[in-house]
């Protein structure tokens, strides 16, 4: 069973693994075989019944325990999402800022998955996986000097 980086049944796995089970259907009250039927991408539903709580409270557990946490991940593809919908390629300088978290978060995305140690380089990049990189950290630079025009235009009038 392969479960892919950056999604919620991932970070749901290695808090499994960080945490033990007791501990995950603790903080989220589901029984250890509902949990296990949630990261197993071959079933319906996965983890439809995680909230964004106790998503938090699991991060902040693997966290507190020196353990990375991979819920922000995900989190934060879900807020992209509804960024992108809203903000469109609006000019209007709060707009672009939502497009520069949202070029953030992909190149976070694209990070984290070129460093996993399953990666083509495991958690050395390979030349790919930095150029990767770098031209998603140049759609961040492209939208902070959008951001930066645009906020002196509003402020201009």
């Amino acid at each position: 069973m392969k479960i892919e980086i950056g999604t919620t049944e991932y970070a749901m796995a290695k808090a499994l693994e960080f945490l033990g089970s007791e501990r995950v259907c603790e903080i989220t009250g589901k029984s250890d075989s509902a949990i296990r039927k949630g990261i197993n991408p071959n079933e319906p539903n996965n983890l439809d019944w995680l909230t964004v709580k106790q998503a938090k409270l699991l991060a902040s557990e693997c966290m507190a325990q020196d353990y990375p946490e991979f819920f922000s991940v995900d989190i934060m593809r879900s807020a992209e999402a509804m960024c992108a919908e809203v903000c469109g390629d609006s000019e209007a300088p709060e707009m672009v800022m939502s497009g520069a978290f949202v070029a953030l978060s992909k190149a976070q995305r694209k990070l984290t998955k070129a460093r996993h140690p399953d990666s083509p380089g495991g958690v050395d990049l390979t030349d790919e996986e930095i150029h990767t990189v770098h031209e998603a950290i140049e759609r961040v630079g492209g939208f902070l000097r959008r951001l930066k025009s645009s906020t002196a235009r509003a402020l201009n009038g």
